[in-house]
């Protein structure tokens, strides 16, 4: 079931984080895609949520999100499943922060 934010919840991750209104807002935001997802689906369940771009990398975003919406939530790494070229590797770390410029260069 979606939950509605709750300040007194929050605040354990807000002090991870230093703008707290910017992780409400995140989190109302997310909040109308779950809302959306079930008046749309309504017989259908979220059970993950792969988070990608910058965001993805602020320290406590995957737990405050899997704790907030009662999902299990991951990092999306933009590179699983491409090969590469001999001599060229993806990043080890930071993938989630190349999830829009993969995106773009699969583009046909």
């Amino acid at each position: 079931m979606i939950r509605r934010p709750q300040r007194s919840t929050l605040f354990p991750y807000t002090t991870l984080f230093r703008s707290k209104p910017l992780i409400d807002q995140f989190i109302r935001e997310l909040n109308g895609g779950f809302v959306f997802f079930r008046d749309q689906y309504p017989n259908q369940r979220v059970n993950l949520v792969y988070l990608t771009g910058e965001g993805a990398l602020m320290p406590g975003i995957i737990r405050l999100i899997a704790d907030q919406f009662g999902v299990e939530a991951q990092r999306g790494d933009p590179f699983t499943g491409l090969s590469f070229n001999k001599g060229v590797e993806a990043p080890s770390s930071s993938t989630a922060a190349f999830s829009v410029a993969v995106g773009l260069a699969m583009i046909k």
